[in-house]
């Protein structure tokens, strides 16, 4: 295993560690006082949700080791998954994959760039590009980041959003980018 490998293991341990700390104490709270379950059933459901977020990440992660191919309408997916119109477009792919990765994009554009802009669907020679646009700008060092360090930990904190694409869009044989125009996702 590779050392960023490691420390990101080590980081999403320590925070799926934490959240069950957190529900432990939540809910011995809620055994020795039942009064309490008002005051303390959101931050639980919270805990839970985030919880719940990390696990999903990690599974389509070490899922997309597995990809399986098949044919689909990549325009009509993309419709229905932006609510835009987008053309006819068969691609080979993991539609389950892609869906991952989709939910990751737009969660980290509608916590770090202000909701999901345009959306540009392009075939390129041998294969297809997506550029989502966000009104805001990434962070700095972001691009940076994404292409020389695969690793989970963005700042010290664990990030699954993006290598989740970058693990998807590799196993489609393609890659995902941050360029000034948005995010891409480019399968050659």
């Amino acid at each position: 295993m590779k050392p960023f490998e490691q420390a990101a293991l080590r980081r999403l341990s320590h925070d799926l560690r934490g959240s069950v700390a957190s529900l432990r104490i939540g809910l011995q709270a809620v055994i020795d006082s039942p009064e309490m379950l008002n005051d303390l059933s959101g931050a639980l459901l919270e805990e839970v949700e985030k919880l719940d977020y990390r696990m999903i990440q990690v599974h389509w992660m070490s899922r997309s080791a597995y990809p399986q191919m098949r044919s689909f309408d990549l325009g009509a997916w993309l419709s229905e998954q932006s609510g835009q119109s987008f053309p006819k477009f068969m691609i080979e792919g993991d539609s389950d994959l892609l869906q991952a990765a989709w939910k990751a994009a737009v969660h980290n554009a509608q916590t770090h760039g202000g909701g999901l802009g345009e959306l540009k669907l392009s075939a390129t020679d041998q294969g297809w590009s997506l550029l989502m646009t966000s009104p805001n700008d990434w962070p700095e060092g972001l691009a940076d980041w994404l292409h020389y360090e695969p690793t989970a930990l963005w700042r010290g904190k664990l990030c699954l959003g993006l290598p989740l694409q970058k693990s998807v869009m590799a196993a489609h044989g393609g890659r995902i980018s941050i360029r000034p125009e948005g995010l891409v996702w480019e399968v050659a």
